[in-house]
Formats: C-alpha cells, sequence, structure tokens
C-alpha cells in the first residue's frame, strides 16, 4: 500500500472519528436542550401554582401593597431567568449551526477522498491491464521462439 493510500485512509479516519465525535456532541447538545425545555415546563408549573396561591392569599391579606410588590418581584425574577434561558438557547443553536457545518464540511472531504481513491483504483486497474497485455505478450513470443 503506498503512502498516499495510507494517509487518505488516515484521513478517513480521522475524519470518520471527527463525525462520530460531532455527533455526540449533538447528541449531549438534544439532551441538554430536553433538559430546558424539562425545566422550563417545571417553572411554568410552578409559576401557575404560584399565581393560584398568590390569589388565594390577596382575598386573605388587609394589605395589597404588600400582595402587588411581591407579584412584581416574581415578574423581575421570571424576565430575568426568560432572558438567560433564552441566552442559553441562542448559544445552542449557534453550536447545532457551527456542528452542522462542521458535519457538512466533513461529508465533502470525505466525498473528496472517496473521489481520489476510485481515480487511483481506476489508473492502478488500467495499468494492471496493460502489464498482464505485456506479459501475454512476453509469454507468446518466448513459446514461439522455443518452438
Amino acid at each position: 500500500m503506498s503512502d498516499a493510500h495510507r494517509e487518505i485512509y488516515q484521513r478517513l479516519d480521522a475524519l470518520e472519528s471527527k463525525v462520530e465525535s460531532e455527533s455526540s456532541l449533538r447528541a449531549m447538545m438534544d439532551q441538554d436542550q430536553a433538559t430546558l425545555t424539562t425545566r422550563l415546563d417545571v417553572q411554568d408549573n410552578l409559576l401557575r401554582a404560584l399565581s393560584v396561591t398568590q390569589s388565594e392569599h390577596t382575598a386573605r391579606l388587609t394589605g395589597l401593597e404588600d400582595g402587588v410588590r411581591h407579584l412584581a418581584m416574581g415578574q423581575v425574577h421570571l424576565a430575568e431567568g426568560q432572558t438567560r434561558l433564552e441566552t442559553k438557547v441562542n448559544v445552542l443553536t449557534i453550536r447545532m449551526s457551527n456542528l452542522d457545518f462542521k458535519v457538512t464540511e466533513g461529508q465533502e472531504h470525505l466525498a473528496e477522498g472517496l473521489t481520489h481513491l476510485n481515480e487511483r483504483q481506476t489508473r492502478l486497474e488500467a495499468g494492471q491491464s496493460r502489464m498482464e497485455t505485456s506479459l501475454q505478450t512476453v509469454l507468446t513470443l518466448l513459446q514461439a521462439g522455443s518452438g
């Protein structure tokens, strides 16, 4: 096997390894996104429960100002949490785009490598055919000369 073939196989192995690694990263990102979705659902349920509790307490409280301040603070925390979640979702989206680009790039390199291998195989087969024809001619000449 020539050095060029070894290099191509090494590059192919490296690309396959890179694609597997990136696939694992994408699975981890999907898992992270599912975890964030679950947390959002839990927070949503907690906010609903808070709203019910707030309504019940407000009905019993004589000082409405305390209830309003509490609700306002909850909204601030919710907005901050939402901003943090949006930031994380944006980061994940960017990472997924980068990963898609890298996978596409790896596939293109792999396709180029395969095309190069196919071209080399075709040239080798043509050379082998010429060699076989030449050997057949030599054998025929040797047989004719000895007979």
